[in-house]
C-alpha cells in the first residue's frame, strides 16, 4: 500500500497524458473481429475507419465554462410536523408538511456516508399494457442523459470529485430513487434529487445510442438457446402477457 501510494504521488497529470498519446500512436497493433456472420473486413478499411475516427474526436476540455450549480433558486425547507422516535430500534420516524414520511436510523459502521431509498406505491401496475414497455424502458433512458439545462456530460462535469450518485428506477408496484453521498456533499445529494424528479429529460445522443444497443442485445439473445427457451417457456406459462 505504501509503496503504491509513493508512486502514485510521483506520477502527475502530464506523465498520464504524455503515455496516453504513445498509446494511440502505437503502429503494431492486434483488431479482433467478433461476427457471426463471417463478414470479412480488409485491413485497408479498418485502418480507414481508424483515420476517420481520429478527425471526429470531441475535446470536451475546451468545452464552454460550466456554472457551479445546479439550481438557479433556492429550495424551500418543508417543516416536520410529527417526531417519533423508536428507542428499541433506534429509528426516528419524521411527517413533513408535505405529507411525506422520513425514516432516519444513524449507525457507526459506514461513518460519513448517507444511503437513502425513497418510494411510492403504484409503478408499472398504473399504465395500460401497451405502455408497458416505454414505462419499463424510461428510467434507464433517464439516466443516461441530463437534467434541467445541462448535458449528461455537463452534469458529470458538475459532479467531479464529489462523492455523490443518484438513481431511479420503477417497478410493478413502486417507483423509487436510490442515492448516496458522503455528509459533505448531501446537499448535492438532494438537488439532483429534486432535479431528476422535477427537471428530468431525454437527451438525443444518449438515447439513439441505448436505442443501437438495445436493438444490438436482442439481435445477439436470438442466436442465444437459453433465451429461445425462456422465451417459449414464457409463452407456455403466461401466454404471452406482458405483465
Amino acid at each position: 500500500y505504501r509503496l503504491k501510494k509513493k508512486f502514485i504521488e510521483e506520477i502527475s497529470l502530464e506523465d498520464i497524458n504524455k503515455k496516453y498519446k504513445e498509446i494511440l500512436k502505437i503502429k503494431n497493433r492486434v483488431i479482433t473481429f467478433v461476427d457471426t456472420k463471417a463478414n470479412k473486413v480488409s485491413k485497408k478499411d479498418t485502418l480507414k475507419s481508424i483515420e476517420s475516427a481520429k478527425h471526429n474526436l470531441t475535446d470536451h476540455t475546451k468545452t464552454k465554462k460550466l456554472d457551479k450549480k445546479f439550481l438557479d433558486k433556492e429550495l424551500k425547507l418543508k417543516k416536520i410536523t410529527s417526531k417519533i422516535y423508536n428507542e428499541k430500534t433506534g429509528v426516528y420516524e419524521y411527517i413533513l408538511e408535505n405529507k411525506i414520511k422520513v425514516v432516519f436510523k444513524q449507525t457507526d459502521f459506514s461513518k460519513n456516508k448517507i444511503t437513502l431509498q425513497a418510494t411510492s406505491f403504484g409503478g408499472r401496475s398504473l399504465y395500460s399494457v401497451d405502455r408497458l414497455d416505454t414505462v419499463t424502458k424510461s428510467s434507464s433512458f433517464v439516466q443516461k442523459s441530463g437534467v434541467g439545462k445541462l448535458s449528461f456530460i455537463e452534469m458529470k462535469k458538475l459532479l467531479a470529485g464529489k462523492d455523490v450518485s443518484v438513481s431511479m428506477g420503477i417497478s410493478n408496484l413502486t417507483e423509487n430513487i436510490y442515492g448516496f453521498a458522503n455528509s459533505e456533499d448531501l446537499e448535492t445529494m438532494f438537488k439532483l434529487i429534486y432535479l431528476k424528479t422535477t427537471q428530468s429529460k431525454i437527451d438525443k445522443t444518449p438515447a439513439n445510442n441505448y436505442k443501437q444497443q438495445l436493438k444490438d442485445r436482442v439481435k445477439n439473445e436470438e442466436k442465444n438457446p437459453k433465451v429461445k427457451f425462456a422465451k417459449e417457456s414464457l409463452l407456455f406459462y403466461y401466454k404471452n402477457n406482458p405483465r
